[in-house]
């Protein structure tokens, strides 16, 4: 898995792809630093939960919330899969969700 955290993060530092996650993220990635009483885990976890041109960071709206309690009802995704999915750049586009595997030139990190 380190290899595939260090590609994920060299293509994103060579501009290859654009990460995105929701906020929901910072809820799920600091229970553990905050169950074990981890500061320097839940510094590390924040200082990298930045936004950055090569990391977006989306709100939580209502809009999104429903279309992960309907790609929930219709698959196996838990609600924080959905809101870390990426999605196309036009929001309420019919075309939200990428396939979940590409057959043309782009370039797809596997989730982890």
């Amino acid at each position: 898995m380190a290899d595939q955290v260090t590609a994920l993060l060299q293509a994103m530092d060579d501009a290859e792809i654009i990460a995105v996650t929701s906020e929901l993220t910072v809820a799920e990635v600091l229970v553990k630093p905050f169950r074990d009483g981890n500061i320097a885990g839940q510094r590390a976890f924040k200082t990298f939960l930045q936004p950055t041109p090569a990391f977006q960071i989306i709100p939580i709206s209502r809009d999104l919330l429903e279309e992960a309690a309907a790609l929930r009802a219709a698959t196996r995704l838990k609600l924080p899969d959905r809101t870390t999915t990426p999605r196309n750049q036009e929001p309420n586009s019919q075309q939200d969700l990428p396939p979940a595997r590409s057959s043309g030139p782009t370039k797809e990190i596997e989730p982890i």
